[in-house]
């Protein structure tokens, strides 16, 4: 494992409160800086600690190290697969639909799922989709009214594409801007941009349950409704609509306001309480999982989820050399490594001759559907979650 080499800068200040400074949390060392899997010798593979802190006045937990975002999204490992992710697009789309102009701009949008979905619908005429990682041309689906543009959304790449009412539109991303003020003041600035529609991950239900994909290198801020109505305040918008899509996600309508009245934000100590609580609950479980695996048969084991899950499992001590692979859905990730471990991915369809496999599975969200797919491949399969 190795520090060496890895650019990263500094959060100075809270991201609340832009001034105070940041006093220590609590660290999980040397983890993965890439959330995904790779083709590369696995000595090549970069690992940092992950420094958690807060902000002295807003309590917020904020990461104090960023990694370098060339780093962390240097290839595309968000694909959204899964039944979950269907109904969250499919849903989030409506919700889009009936609150948007014919003009979008949206901030992250991937391969242009949600944005062929939406597109679908006579209201939207022009969808502009501005996406940083590296998304290959064969993986992005292509329409007349999209268009794609691989650069990082900012004041001046948005501009030429700006005119009379025009929305701004984002799915899963505001919890990952290093600088989100910043990037939120600099496109909601424009007076032809007075809607915001946007869905942001339930990380309260996702620590409250504690799902382990809660926080890490790429959701580098404990972002709640309480943060969100903060934020959005600072930039003088507000709520209009809310709803919630299961335990997984929040869709939120917002507005430029005409009165502003601040927003007073509660202590936000509780979530500091509940992080600390579920380190310490995996720590343990790891330990108990080393011992149920002691002494299988390592042929008959599996880990699922070529993603955080197991890479956050991996680092709170789970012996990774007790599992055959690690399965997974994506099709981009198979026969690849998972970053940071020894590893292999494969199709979970390969259990399915397996005489009575054994899986461990502990993925958040997605928990359901992932024990029902993987009893109908083989109906003797053992899942184990913690």
């Amino acid at each position: 494992m190795t520090k060496k080499k890895i650019s990263y800068s500094f959060r100075k200040n809270c991201i609340l409160s832009q001034k105070d400074k940041l006093k220590k949390f609590l660290s999980l060392k040397n983890f993965p800086v890439f959330i995904g899997c790779t083709d590369q010798n696995r000595n090549k593979d970069l690992f940092f600690d992950m420094d958690w802190s807060i902000g002295k006045s807003s309590g917020l937990i904020q990461l104090k190290n960023l990694i370098n975002q060339k780093i962390i999204y240097s290839d595309y490992h968000s694909e959204a697969v899964g039944g979950v992710w269907a109904k969250h697009h499919k849903e989030f789309s409506k919700f889009i639909i009936k609150y948007c102009d014919q003009k979008v701009i949206e901030m992250g949008g991937g391969a242009n799922n949600l944005a062929n979905l939406c597109t679908m619908n006579k209201k939207i005429k022009n969808w502009y989709n501005f996406e940083l990682a590296k998304v290959k041309k064969d993986q992005i689906k292509n329409n007349k009214k999209v268009k794609y543009i691989n650069k990082s959304i900012n004041q001046r790449s948005i501009k030429k594409y700006i005119s009379y009412k025009t929305s701004f539109v984002h799915s899963h991303v505001l919890e990952h801007l290093y600088s989100p003020m910043e990037t939120l003041k600099n496109i909601l600035k424009y007076k032809e941009i007075d809607k915001m529609i946007f869905s942001i991950p339930n990380l309260k239900m996702y620590l409250q349950n504690k799902y382990s994909n809660v926080i890490n290198f790429e959701h580098t801020y404990l972002i709640t409704e309480e943060v969100l109505k903060k934020m959005l305040d600072m930039v003088n918008f507000k709520i209009k609509k809310k709803k919630y899509f299961r335990e997984h996600s929040i869709f939120i309508f917002a507005e430029k306001s005409k009165n502003r009245k601040e927003y007073k934000m509660p202590n936000l100590k509780k979530y500091q309480i509940m992080y600390k609580n579920m380190i310490s609950f995996y720590k343990q479980k790891t330990l108990m999982m080393n011992k149920i695996f002691l002494d299988e048969n390592k042929n008959n084991n599996f880990l699922f989820g070529a993603h955080v899950f197991s890479q956050f499992l991996i680092n709170m001590g789970l012996k990774e050399n007790k599992f055959k692979c690690v399965l997974d859905n994506s099709h981009n990730k198979e026969n690849k490594r998972l970053y940071g471990s020894i590893l292999k991915v494969q199709n979970p369809e390969i259990i399915r001759n397996v005489p009575n496999p054994t899986v461990l599975a502990n993925v958040g969200q997605y928990q359901a559907e992932i024990e029902k797919q993987l009893k109908m491949i083989n109906r003797k399969v053992k899942i184990i979650k913690f």
